[in-house]
């Protein structure tokens, strides 16, 4: 199971030039809330940073998510039968081989990790039509774009 949790209601615009809009964001990997049930950061950069990881991933076989404010990313790893691994990592006690502590993981369809990207930025797109924020729904229709993935 794999979901991308944003609470429209804790959205707030921060700055406008250049354009951060504050909230809570984070990924459900297999019933585990990564980073944490409830983390704060800024929506719309994790799912820019969402969006290039599928895309590395889809195409490399690996791509990087990352949250904005701690040591947290999610490894996205395509696997021989293309689904994804999708590995939650801390990095702020780097293990010995340079990498982070591995929190959480799971392997999931492709399709699942695009199906909740979709849904999040769909979620965003309403906060900003219902809301008049014309940069944050500019950010969004480049970021709905994902569809020839």
């Amino acid at each position: 199971m794999f979901a991308v949790v944003v609470l429209p209601e804790s959205l707030q615009v921060d700055s406008r030039s250049p354009l951060f809009v504050a909230g809570r964001v984070w990924l459900e990997i297999a019933g585990h809330a990564f980073p944490g049930a409830g983390w704060s950061d800024s929506p719309l950069s994790v799912l820019g940073s969402m969006r290039a990881a599928i895309r590395h991933a889809l195409d490399d076989g690996e791509g990087d998510v990352y949250f904005f404010e701690g040591p947290y990313f999610t490894k996205l790893l395509l696997t021989e039968d293309r689904a994804l691994r999708v590995v939650g990592v801390c990095d702020r006690y780097p293990a010995p081989d340079g990498g982070g502590v591995i929190e959480t993981e799971a392997t999931v369809p492709v399709h699942e990790v695009l199906d909740a990207y979709r849904d999040a930025v769909r979620s965003l797109r309403q906060w900003a039509q219902e809301r008049g924020e014309a940069e944050a729904l500019a950010v969004l229709q480049k970021m709905s774009e994902l569809d020839s993935v």
